[in-house]
């Protein structure tokens, strides 16, 4: 095939896709580990720091968790919210670890925080709806508020304060179209540990409060808390995979 019916073939291709979906950037980190895991195939010894994942293999109590699910046929469709020995599980990890109570009708259990976020912020906003976010910030989360038609509004965060969210920073943006205040403790890329004050302060705040607590478990300093501690007008996001390797 010549170079030029490749360049058709291309062209064709992006015709297909829709302009919204064309507009996404790619994710850095996925052309890193591409890069990385062509390199590995090639023979080279990689040092993985591209994605957010332990460096252990699945344990094996969890492999042999998902045979026994398989060999006893647990393999058909569920609640629409998830299975719901498991949302009873995650409500008593929460009120076990944060004394909050969470009812398991208010969890839903998706593929991946990826999905559980798109489905969320396609709940929750209309065309123009903002929502309100840390800047630096975890790249996929402006990328799906565009996504279903909502606006990021960033406010920066600074060195000097440990990259933390100043309230009064968030309150200079709050206008009458902002339906969420994203948070993300401990953060991603920044590291950052949110403390129990400026998330009561923050969570005072009228909008929606998202806290994506994917990282809750791998905090070595200070204590971690979750959003549903000072409000309930609040969604979380959190899962299995960071912390116990569940892929």
């Amino acid at each position: 095939m010549g170079e030029g019916a490749e360049k058709t073939n291309r062209e064709i291709g992006c015709a297909m896709v829709s302009n919204k979906a064309q507009d996404i950037p790619p994710f850095i980190v996925m052309d890193v580990l591409e890069k990385a895991q062509e390199l590995e195939r090639n023979g080279e010894h990689i040092i993985h720091l591209e994605v957010g994942e332990p460096d252990f293999d699945t344990p094996e109590c969890i492999n042999e968790a998902c045979y026994r699910a398989i060999r006893e046929g647990k393999t058909h469709y569920t609640h629409s919210l998830g299975l719901i020995e498991l949302r009873e599980a995650i409500a008593e990890d929460y009120l076990k670890k944060y004394g909050v109570k969470v009812s398991p009708e208010q969890i839903l259990v998706a593929s991946g925080t990826s999905p559980a976020m798109l489905l969320l912020f396609a709940a929750l906003l209309e065309s123009g709806d903002e929502v309100i976010l840390s800047n630096p910030y975890y790249p996929c989360y402006p990328n799906i508020i565009r996504f279903v038609d909502g606006s990021p509004v960033f406010v920066k965060v600074m060195e000097e304060e440990g990259f933390q969210y100043l309230p009064e920073m968030i309150e200079e943006k709050l206008r009458p179209r902002v339906k969420g205040i994203m948070i993300n403790s401990p953060s991603n890329p920044t590291g950052n540990l949110m403390p129990a004050e400026r998330m009561r302060e923050i969570a005072r705040f009228s909008p929606f409060i998202i806290s994506d607590e994917i990282y809750h478990g791998l905090v070595y300093e200070g204590e971690v808390h979750t959003i549903l501690e000072f409000t309930d007008r609040a969604f979380v996001i959190n899962g299995f995979s960071k912390l116990y390797g569940f892929l």
